[in-house]
């Protein structure tokens, strides 16, 4: 049986990073940052290249954790099934940024890039609150953020 103390553990990293990502949201707004309008093209390219870098060490970590065996202890597998949620739920966040900002930069871009964005954010986010998302569907996120990262880079 899990003891408390790992469930306590895991509750307060879920809150302090919801806390992070809410604050870190505010300060873009009260910055004038807002992910819903249109940037003008010099930001969007910044910011496209910051949620590209982001995907990239986040297929890294996606990739690590498709190779980990499964602990047998019961505390560090739940740690670990944690963590990998986390890693899927920043994949959806910066896929979606990248989303964002390729449509700011559209028609310079190719609509099919933005669109697999969203396809990306949309598959990540799903994966990271499914029921024991499988090694397979992440091995396939992976291999899509890959190719996605590829088609940026060309």
């Amino acid at each position: 049986m899990l003891s408390s103390r790992a469930f306590h553990a895991l509750a307060l990293v879920a809150a302090a990073r919801t806390a992070a990502h809410a604050s870190r949201s505010v300060a873009d707004r009260r910055a004038g940052h807002d992910a819903s309008g249109q940037q003008a093209e010099r930001p969007a390219r910044a910011g496209l290249a910051e949620a590209v870098r982001d995907l990239a060490v986040l297929l890294v970590r996606l990739r690590v954790r498709l190779a980990a065996e499964v602990p047998a202890d019961a505390t560090a597998a739940l740690v670990q099934a944690f963590e990998g949620r986390l890693v899927l739920d920043d994949v959806a966040r910066a896929a979606r940024r990248a989303h964002q900002t390729l449509l700011s930069l559209y028609p310079a871009v190719d609509a099919d890039l933005a669109e697999e964005a969203r396809r990306l954010a949309v598959e990540a986010a799903a994966l990271a609150v499914a029921d024991g998302p499988g090694a397979a569907e992440t091995a396939a996120l992976a291999e899509r953020v890959a190719a996605w990262l590829d088609r940026v880079a060309a």
